[in-house]
């Protein structure tokens, strides 16, 4: 009976501790806070974007921008700021997955 019962059980606890693989997603932040993947600043403001990959032990980012601005990456993290009014696309892509992204839409307005 044991034998039967720790064949049972084993195929449970492994499947119990080793989980599901989890695809990698990617989530970025804003301070000051975005809504809706969008924020509105003035010219000469600076925004900091902060990425988050999951599901991936790579944790590396890619960073683009679109339009209007200067962004400075420092790895996981960049800011962003205009002079000019206009807008940009900001977009994070895990390094390990670049099929997933996530965006930032940014629209400078005048003093």
């Amino acid at each position: 009976m044991k034998k039967i019962l720790l064949t049972l059980i084993t195929p449970i606890l492994l499947a119990g501790c080793s989980g599901l693989p989890r695809d990698t997603e990617v989530f970025i932040n804003c301070t000051p806070e975005c809504h809706d993947g969008q924020i509105e600043i003035h010219q000469g403001d600076t925004v900091t974007l902060t990425a988050t990959i999951t599901g991936n032990t790579n944790r590396a980012v890619m960073w683009s921008k679109i339009g209007a601005g200067l962004l400075t990456v420092h790895g996981n993290s960049a800011d962003f700021s205009s002079d000019g009014a206009g807008t940009a696309r900001v977009t994070a892509k895990p390094a390990a997955d670049q099929s997933k992204s996530a965006s930032i839409g940014i629209t400078i307005a005048r003093f």
